[in-house]
């Protein structure tokens, strides 16, 4: 006890972490009301596949609170701590973690082109530590720009609101400016940095006579409240890339499922546990797809949900 103290270790850690316990790091962008829900999936999955947590295995969680910038040092803050393998929510998160180690397994959650920023070599073949799963983020925003335009046939002008400190939206609005040609609607970029109010960027949106409003989630999920005010305050018809938008009064969001995909990282850090190589394990792509949609905020809008949108909804 004497010697803990002195180091300065937590006792109650230290009796919480047997010998044999492996320690798992995660590295977020949002903060705990968005991710531990997702945590609590990925907990259950480690339960089917017969880890008890405290006993085999204990979590080292991390978060930015929606400041990109600060990922890199929160990167190296978990190699430090030399735990055994790392999940990782996010483009930024992955290439923060891709320069801080090439030696930790990195499992991936929730990334958008993993192949064209320089995380891993191949889908097939990823090379290097680093694994997991990729979400097509690019490919379903287009996907959001069509449900929008089904919904609401007239738009011509459609705001995309993201974070312009982050890689993969950046990436997104690239094709969604293209998405949105072939339509022959125009998108108007719409940037939310670090510690901006949101209501700045919806004002601009007005004057740039936005139509609808595309959301890009990261980040933005800890701004979702103040989002969906903006959007209804403002009378933007708008689609999200998370359920929790909806579920807070927005219209609608298409989205993969996100607890589902955690289950699924839970697959990849068994089989690293049990001794293999995240070069050797396939990215693989999402399997389950969410439709959520508000009536009552479609009824404040006054909008009439397509019937074909409607059959498709999950929620």
């Amino acid at each position: 006890m004497l010697g803990a103290g002195a180091w300065g270790f937590p006792l109650s850690s230290l009796a919480q972490r047997p010998a044999k316990s492996r320690r798992i790091g995660y590295l977020a962008i949002s903060d705990e009301s968005v991710f531990l829900p997702l945590i609590t999936s990925f907990k259950q999955a480690m339960r089917e596949l017969g880890y008890t947590e405290q006993k085999d295995y204990a979590m080292e969680l991390r978060s930015a609170g929606g400041d990109v910038k600060r990922l890199p040092a929160l990167a190296a803050e978990l190699v430090a701590l030399g735990v055994d393998v790392i999940i990782s929510a996010g483009t930024p998160n992955a290439i923060a973690l891709r320069d801080a180690t090439r030696a930790i397994p990195i499992v991936m959650v929730t990334i958008s082109d993993p192949v064209g920023v320089g995380v891993v070599a191949s889908l097939a073949r990823p090379g290097g530590n680093i694994t997991g799963l990729a979400s097509l983020t690019g490919e379903i925003a287009v996907k959001r720009l069509e449900l929008l335009r089904e919904i609401v046939p007239t738009i011509r002008r459609v705001g995309f609101v993201h974070n312009p400190d982050s890689v993969n939206e950046g990436a997104e609005l690239k094709l969604l400016a293209a998405g949105a040609g072939k339509l022959g609607l125009q998108m108007i970029a719409a940037g939310v940095p670090f510690g901006q109010d949101v209501a700045v960027t919806f004002a601009m949106l007005k004057r740039e006579k936005a139509e609808a409003v595309i959301v890009a989630s990261g980040a933005n999920l800890m701004r979702r409240a103040a989002i969906v005010e903006q959007a209804s305050k403002n009378r933007l018809p708008s689609i999200y890339g998370n359920p929790s938008f909806v579920t807070d009064g927005g219209l609608l969001s298409y989205a993969a499922d996100w607890p589902d995909q955690y289950r699924r990282a839970a697959a990849y850090v068994d089989k690293i546990f049990k001794g293999a190589k995240p070069a050797d394990l396939p990215i693989e792509q999402p399997a389950k797809f969410e439709l959520t949609i508000n009536m009552k905020t479609a009824k404040a809008l006054g909008l009439k949900i397509p019937n074909s949108i409607l059959v498709r909804a999950d929620k």
